[in-house]
C-alpha cells in the first residue's frame, strides 16, 4: 500500500524540519511550526516526520500558551484539541475546552468535554474541589447546570473523605432542587441539613458567584425542615439570606430576615425568648450583626428598627469578644496634647483598590504632617501588585500588614503604638476590626467610611456630614455624631477614555438617544427600583437604559427581563458586561446622560464617580444612612434637582430629565461650576476638619 502523496507546497516545511533534526533543533522548529502554519496542514507534514510522541505533546504543550498570548483562538482551540489526542487525561486542558465551549454556548461540545472531563477524573488521583470552582461558576453563567451536576457527583464520588463528599452533595441538591427533582432524590440519602454549613460546602458556595438563587432558596428551604428552636437553622437562613442578595433577589431575602426577626423574638435587647447556651448566644449575636443587620438595610428603609437591634447585638458581640480575648499590653492614657504631633490610627481592610480606599486616599494624603503621624493597619492580604494599596503604604507615617494577626495582636500593637485616635473604616464588612475595637486598640475610637457605623459600644464617635444623617438620626445611635463637611472627598478618577459614539454604535444605540445607565451590585436592585427605572424608559421617547452590576447577573438580567411589561421595550435595554478595572468602567460614562440611582440602598463611589466626571444622578433619598449617600453628594454639589423622597417623583423627575436635553445640559453645567469650591472636591479641607476633629476630641478628653 503506497502512501499519500505529499502536498508539493509542503515539501519545503518537511526539507527545513529535517534539517532541524540533523541540528539537533527539532524541538525548536516544531514549536515555530505548530504556531505559523494551517492547522489544516498539520497532520499531512507530522505524518511523514515520524515524530517521537513525547517530543510532540512537549510541542503542542509548550506552544498553547504562546498562541493564547497572542490571542490567536483558532489555533490555541485546534491544539487544544489536538492534545486532547495525544494526552486525554489532561485535566485541566479538559477543563479549559469546556470553559470555552461554554462561554460559545456550544451545548453539543459541553456534552462532550464533560463526558472527557469525567473520564480523566474516575483516572488516578482523586480530583480537587477547590480549582473546579471558577469553571463550576463559568458553567452556571452560561446554563450548563446539568454539567454542573454531573461533574459534581463524579466529583462527590472520588473524594476519600466522607465529609467533604456530603457537603459537595449538599451544594448540588440545592442546584439540583429548581429543575432537578430525580437528582435531588438521588442526592437525599447522602447529606444531612448541617452539610451545608461544613467548611466544604461553605467554600463552594462562596465561590460560586451564579446560580445563587438556587443556592439561597435550596438553602432557606433545608433550613426550614429543621426546628425552629434550633440554632443551625438560624444559621442556614443567615447564609440563604446572604446568597439570595447576590441574586437580587430581595422580595425572598426580606421574609427571611422578617421569619428569624419573628422566631427569635428580637428586639432592642437582643432578647430572643428561650434559653441558650454561651456558644449559642454568641453565635446569635454573630449572625444578627453580620449578617442580618447588615442585609437588612438593602430591602427596608427603617432606620429605626435596624439600629436598635443592632446595637443590641453589637453589645453582646463586645462583651463576648471581651471574655475571649486577653491584651498583655495595658492601655496608656492621653499624654497632655501642646502643640505635639496627634498619633492618629486608621484600621481596615481597605487600603487598596475598594470604594473605601478610592474614597479615602486623597484625603489621608492630604494630612499635614506637622499636625497628625499617620498609621495605617491593614487587614487584608498586602498586594504590592495593587496600585492604590502602594499609594496607602507610601503615604502613610506607619504601615503595618495585620494579615493573619488575631485581634488581641492588633490591639497590642495599636497600644504599643500609642495611638490617641483610632479611626475604623471597614464597619459590619470585617470582623476581626470589629473586635478590635471592642478590645479598646485606643484611647479614642471613631468610625468612618464603609457604610453604616457597626455600633460598637467602643465607639467614641461617628464622622459623618451635615446631610448623611439628618439631625433625628442621633438618639440612633450610642455615639456622637461628628459633623465634617462631607464624609468623602477627592481630587479626581482615573480615566480610561472611551469614544462615547464608537461605544454607542458598538451596543446599537442611536447617536441622538438619551443613555440613562444604572450599575449597581445584584444586591441593591429592589424591585420597585428596577419597576421605576423601566418606567421612566419607557416615557422618554428614543431613550436606552443600559445595565451593569457585580453579583449573580444572569439573575440580574432575569429579573429586569420578568418586569418588562412592554415586550417592544426589551430592544431598549442594553447589559453591559463588567470592565476589567475601574479605569475602563469610568471612561464607559462618557455615553451616558443620566444616571438612575438604586434605593434603598442607594449608590456612593459609582455616584462620586459620575459627579467627577460631570454626569448627573438621579436619586431617591430617605431615612437611613445607606439612603442618604447620592443624596449627601448631590447635596454638596447643589444637584437638588436630582433628588426626590417618593417613588412617584423619582419616576417624573426621570421622565422630565429625559425629556429635556436643555435640563440635563444645565445640570451638567452646573456640576462643572461646583468643582472650584464644593467640599467633595477638596480632599485637604477634609483634612483639615478631621484634624480639628481630632485635636479637639483628644483636648475635651484630657478636659483641657
Amino acid at each position: 500500500m503506497t502512501a499519500a502523496p505529499i502536498d508539493p507546497l509542503l515539501e519545503p516545511v518537511i526539507a527545513a524540519a529535517r534539517q532541524a533534526q540533523g541540528q539537533g533543533c527539532l524541538d525548536r522548529w516544531l514549536r515555530g511550526f505548530l504556531l505559523q502554519m494551517d492547522p489544516d496542514h498539520w497532520r499531512s507534514v507530522l505524518e511523514v516526520l515520524h515524530l517521537d510522541p513525547a517530543l510532540l505533546l512537549a510541542a503542542v504543550q509548550a506552544a498553547i500558551p504562546i498562541a493564547e498570548a497572542q490571542a490567536v483562538n483558532p489555533r490555541s482551540l485546534a491544539l487544544r484539541q489536538w492534545l486532547v489526542e495525544l494526552d486525554p487525561l489532561d485535566r485541566p486542558n479538559l477543563m479549559t475546552l469546556l470553559h470555552l465551549s461554554a462561554s460559545r454556548r456550544d451545548d453539543w461540545e459541553v456534552m462532550i468535554w464533560t463526558g472527557s472531563l469525567i473520564e480523566a477524573w474516575q483516572t488516578g488521583d482523586p480530583p480537587a474541589y477547590f480549582p473546579v470552582l471558577p469553571l463550576w461558576d463559568h458553567l452556571l453563567a452560561t446554563g450548563q447546570t446539568e454539567a454542573v451536576l454531573s461533574l459534581g457527583e463524579v466529583l462527590a464520588e472520588r473524594q476519600p473523605d466522607a465529609r467533604v463528599k456530603s457537603g459537595i452533595l449538599a451544594v448540588l441538591a440545592q442546584l439540583a432542587r429548581p429543575d432537578h427533582p430525580e437528582r435531588l432524590r438521588a442526592y437525599a440519602p447522602h447529606w444531612q441539613p448541617l452539610d451545608l454549613a461544613c467548611p466544604t460546602a461553605a467554600a463552594l458556595i462562596k465561590a460560586l458567584n451564579h446560580g445563587s438563587l438556587a443556592i439561597g432558596l435550596g438553602i432557606l428551604i433545608t433550613a426550614r425542615e429543621l426546628e425552629p428552636d434550633d440554632i443551625a437553622r438560624l444559621g442556614l437562613m443567615a447564609n440563604g439570606i446572604r446568597y439570595l442578595s447576590n441574586a437580587g433577589h430581595l422580595v425572598e431575602m426580606r421574609g427571611a430576615i422578617e421569619e428569624i426577626v419573628s422566631q427569635w423574638q428580637l428586639d432592642r435587647s437582643l432578647v430572643t425568648g428561650r434559653q441558650l447556651t454561651v456558644t449559642e448566644q454568641e453565635e446569635v449575636a454573630f449572625i444578627v450583626l453580620f449578617v442580618l443587620c447588615y442585609d437588612w438595610p438593602y430591602v427596608e428603609d427603617n432606620p429605626d428598627r435596624i439600629r436598635g437591634i443592632q446595637q443590641a447585638a453589637a453589645a453582646k458581640f463586645s462583651q463576648f469578644t471581651q471574655a475571649r480575648y486577653a491584651v498583655t499590653v495595658p492601655l496608656s492614657p492621653l499624654p497632655e496634647v501642646g502643640s505635639r504631633l496627634l498619633r492618629i490610627g486608621y484600621l481596615g481592610s481597605y487600603f487598596r483598590r475598594h470604594s473605601v480606599g478610592f474614597l479615602s486616599h486623597h484625603t489621608l494624603a492630604a494630612h499635614d504632617p506637622a499636625q497628625v503621624q499617620t498609621f495605617c493597619y491593614h487587614l487584608d492580604p498586602p498586594d504590592d501588585q495593587d496600585d492604590i494599596y502602594r499609594q496607602f503604604r507610601a503615604q502613610a507615617g506607619v504601615f503595618r500588614d495585620c494579615h493573619g494577626w488575631d485581634p488581641a495582636r492588633v490591639t497590642a500593637q495599636i497600644r504599643v503604638d500609642r495611638v490617641d485616635v483610632l479611626v475604623y473604616m471597614s464597619g459590619l464588612e470585617n470582623r476581626l476590626g470589629c473586635e478590635v475595637v471592642c478590645l479598646g486598640a485606643a484611647p479614642i475610637q471613631l468610625s468612618w467610611l464603609a457604610g453604616d457605623s457597626p455600633g460598637l459600644p467602643e465607639l467614641d464617635g461617628f464622622l459623618v456630614d451635615p446631610h448623611l444623617l439628618s439631625e433625628q438620626a442621633a438618639p440612633r445611635y450610642s455615639e456622637p455624631l461628628l459633623r465634617l463637611p462631607t464624609f468623602t472627598a477627592v481630587s479626581g478618577f482615573a480615566v480610561d477614555p472611551w469614544d462615547p459614539v464608537d461605544l454607542k454604535r458598538r451596543l446599537g444605540i442611536p447617536l441622538e438617544w438619551v443613555v440613562f445607565w444604572t450599575a449597581a451590585p445584584a444586591k441593591k436592585r429592589s424591585l420597585e427600583s428596577i419597576r421605576c427605572q423601566l418606567e421612566i424608559v419607557a416615557q422618554v421617547p428614543q431613550s436606552v437604559l443600559v445595565i451593569k452590576g457585580s453579583g449573580d447577573t444572569q439573575a440580574v438580567i432575569n429579573l429586569f427581563q420578568q418586569e418588562l411589561r412592554d415586550p417592544t421595550l426589551a430592544q431598549r435595554i442594553r447589559f453591559l458586561p463588567r470592565t476589567a478595572t475601574q479605569e475602563q468602567h469610568r471612561g464607559q460614562l462618557a455615553m451616558v446622560d443620566l444616571i438612575l440611582d438604586t434605593f434603598p440602598y442607594a449608590g456612593s463611589t459609582h455616584t462620586l464617580e459620575a459627579l467627577t466626571l460631570g454626569i448627573p444622578v438621579l436619586t431617591l433619598a430617605g431615612e437611613h444612612y445607606y439612603t442618604r449617600q447620592s443624596y449627601s453628594l448631590l447635596k454638596s454639589v447643589g444637584l437638588d434637582a436630582c433628588i426626590t423622597w417618593d417613588l412617584e417623583s423619582y419616576v417624573s423627575q426621570g421622565i422630565l430629565l429625559g425629556r429635556d436635553p436643555a435640563a440635563l445640559q444645565s445640570l451638567k453645567q452646573q456640576l462643572k461650576e461646583s468643582y472650584p469650591h464644593a467640599p467633595i472636591w477638596d480632599p485637604e479641607g477634609l483634612a483639615r476638619a478631621l484634624e480639628q476633629h481630632y485635636r479637639q476630641l483628644v483636648v475635651d478628653s484630657k478636659g483641657c
